[in-house]
């Protein structure tokens, strides 16, 4: 069962998360891995570190959904 719980403190939470990874470990936009993690708006951080965002070069009224994996997962993207 997934549980989808948004506040403003877990979006702001969510995009620090986000930033962080980036810039720890994820900085390099010409791996295909890495870009995945730019040019999102961080909603929600999962329990083990991952993070559920907003594709930001989407569709601005209806934008993609994507899961941030820093650890490999298959549904990240």
């Amino acid at each position: 069962m997934f549980e989808l719980n948004l506040s403003l403190e877990g979006v702001i939470d969510a995009e620090d998360n986000k930033e962080n990874w980036i810039n720890t470990c994820f900085s390099n936009l010409e791996d295909d891995y890495d870009k995945v993690w730019h040019n999102k708006l961080g909603l929600m951080s999962v329990g083990n570190g991952d993070v559920i965002a907003f594709d930001l070069l989407s569709d601005k009224e209806d934008p993609n959904v994507a899961y941030l994996s820093h650890d490999d997962a298959k549904e990240h993207g």
